[in-house]
């Protein structure tokens, strides 16, 4: 399920957070801002082309919700200095 899918990744991304690795963590929150664009993008798409709605989708409402709750927590994560 896709949902499944999303909780699974904001659960990784809590992992690595907790053992203070805020790189990885990032990089768990950009996987599921890609995920959910991609199934909004294919939303939109089957859309304009009168088609049914998926089983995974995607509204507006939850692309900007969603997209931008995960930019707001990569945004306050600590930055750590690249090798």
């Amino acid at each position: 399920h896709f949902v499944k899918e999303l909780d699974n990744g904001l659960e990784n991304a809590k992992k690595h957070l907790a053992r203070g690795d805020s790189v990885n963590c990032a990089k768990e929150l950009e996987k599921f801002q890609d995920k959910v664009k991609k199934e909004y993008d294919k939303t939109v798409e089957n859309r304009k082309k009168n088609k049914s709605r998926d089983k995974r989708f995607v509204t507006e409402e939850g692309f900007t919700s969603l997209t931008k709750a995960a930019q707001s927590i990569i945004d306050r994560l600590p930055q750590k200095k690249k090798r």
